[in-house]
């Protein structure tokens, strides 16, 4: 092909990364069309030369990487073994040196991406790597005064943490003294931040072999560390991401450092300073640790009570919404605001760390708040009553008249949504203290429930009423239960009768 040819054949596809790339649906899908259809080894040829040209835009430089790793995640058994063997070589050649040779670092990070992808399809079935060449490139950029390569080594390492292969056992110690290095250049913190997801991202492939594991513990307090300094940056929370993720798969990799790891979770969740996302990342840490190993975080009991009024302290931070008692309770799903997360933790710190360990540090903080004037915080204990039910059941059981008579009362709460918490501490007692609850406490309990059906005002409340009533009623002795069947029904029949002919208004309003 003439080099004039080869020219206008990229003018061309610039063009059309261009219009892939635009907001106009019509020519994004023709040129989809057009791109579909030319052949993968001219794509491959097409895609390498527009992330090599430097004269082209950054977009499409951008373009043409995301493209070239979609191409050898997708199309790699079909496209690289019809190529012949310096072909190959020179693919692999002019990766390696478009990273060098990059100056736009979210480029070049792209780049990195598409080296890796390729990486990962060398690895052979014996776990030989094919492509020794670019372990010896990633040594060189980890060890390069430029900070962009030693962040390109390792955005590559912790894309294909198995890189090394069946040469592994013979890298450990190069590898460790790499990640060190990297952990420890806090004067360059993206690549510190890097060396965190690198480090992570190889215990957890290795996560089963024990010595590795052993091997590579002394590297703890620099990850954390850098992961000081991020939060102090506001950064990069993918660390505190990475935390939870070792969290998961290897928490006794961490068990050195949990009087550090703890602290300085329990620091980034009192922070109000910090977004959301941090503190509930941070709680997180801690939720997942006694999930997964609560024997050892029960080693660290004296934080509990650190912990628990931090976690209660989130479930306090709600807000008034002027429109929340006609709401569908559907709307609070999926919720990623403090008090559902906060909530959501405490019940799985119950069931994990169990009654013994919670339960005291939970009841210590409940009294005051519910003697709070504030109604969030009156909210906040009950939905703790609620959410601790199941992880404490023993200990609970054991005190359920006090409970009872320090739930009850709410149920005539001024505030609506305390009302409502009310409700759904009583049905979540029903079933997770049922038939006991119910034996012992069922006529203040239908009463108090029958009661709240009338809040014609605020139907979410009445609604909860209700489904707590079905609550008490599925664990119910029949012999208890047939007691109040006529005023259940009396009761539904009016509340249907009330609602049917607030209906019918509405809808002669609109007629008319």
């Amino acid at each position: 092909m003439s080099s004039l040819k080869m020219a206008d054949d990229q003018a061309q596809f610039e063009l059309l990364l261009v219009n892939l790339m635009s907001s106009d649906n019509d020519t994004r899908v023709k040129s989809e069309e057009v791109y579909n259809a030319i052949d993968n080894i001219k794509k491959l040829e097409l895609l390498l030369r527009s992330l090599r040209n430097g004269s082209t835009s950054l977009e499409n430089r951008s373009m043409s990487c995301i493209l070239l790793r979609r191409l050898f995640c997708n199309e790699f058994t079909e496209v690289w073994p019809t190529l012949e063997p310096d072909i190959q070589n020179s693919i692999k050649a002019q990766l390696m040196m478009a990273i060098r040779e990059e100056l736009s670092p979210p480029v070049r990070k792209k780049i990195c991406e598409v080296v890796a992808e390729l990486a990962r399809n060398l690895i052979g079935e014996e776990n030989d790597m094919m492509w020794p060449e670019v372990l010896k490139f990633m040594f060189e950029c980890a060890s390069s005064p430029e900070p962009g390569l030693r962040e390109s080594a390792l955005t590559i390492f912790s894309s294909v943490p198995t890189i090394f292969g069946n040469q592994q056992a013979h890298y450990l110690d190069v590898i460790k003294q790499m990640l060190l290095q990297c952990l420890q250049d806090r004067a360059h913190p993206m690549v510190c931040f890097m060396a965190v997801k690198c480090l992570s991202a190889f215990v957890i492939a290795n996560d089963k072999d024990q010595t590795i594991l052993n091997h590579y513990k002394d590297l703890v307090p620099a990850m954390m560390d850098a992961m000081v300094d991020s939060v102090s940056a506001q950064d990069d929370d993918d660390l505190l991401k990475c935390l939870i993720e070792l969290a998961e798969s290897t928490p006794k990799f961490l068990r050195p450092q949990m009087e550090n790891i703890i602290p300085f979770c329990l620091k980034v969740l009192s922070d109000a300073n910090l977004g959301d996302q941090w503190r509930q990342l941070a709680m997180e840490a801690i939720v997942t640790l006694s999930e997964t190993a609560p024997a050892m975080v029960r080693k660290f009991g004296k934080f509990i009570p650190l912990l628990v009024p931090q976690i209660l302290a989130l479930m306090v931070d709600l807000e008034e919404e002027d429109d929340w008692a006609v709401q569908d309770d559907q709307d609070d799903e999926d919720n990623d605001s403090n008090s559902v997360a906060a909530e959501s933790a405490l019940d799985r710190l119950a069931c994990a760390l169990g009654g013994k360990t919670m339960l005291p540090h939970i009841l210590a903080n409940i009294p005051q708040m519910l003697a709070s004037d504030d109604w969030r915080y009156r909210h906040a204990a009950l939905m703790a009553i609620s959410a601790c039910g199941e992880g404490c059941h023993t200990h609970m059981e054991q005190m359920l008249q006090n409970i009872t008579d320090g739930i009850l009362p709410f149920f005539k709460d001024p505030h609506p949504r305390v009302r409502f918490a009310t409700c759904n501490a009583v049905g979540q007692m029903c079933t997770d203290f049922g038939p006991t609850f119910q034996k012992k406490f069922h006529e203040k309990l239908v009463a108090e429930l029958l009661h709240i059906m009338d809040d014609d005002a605020n139907p979410r409340v009445q609604a909860h009423g209700a489904a707590a009533l079905v609550n008490f009623s599925e664990d119910c002795p029949k012999n208890i239960l047939v007691q109040y069947l006529d005023p259940i029904v009396q009761k539904l029949e009016q509340v249907l009768s009330r609602k049917f002919k607030e209906l019918l208004e509405k809808v002669l309003i609109l007629i008319y």
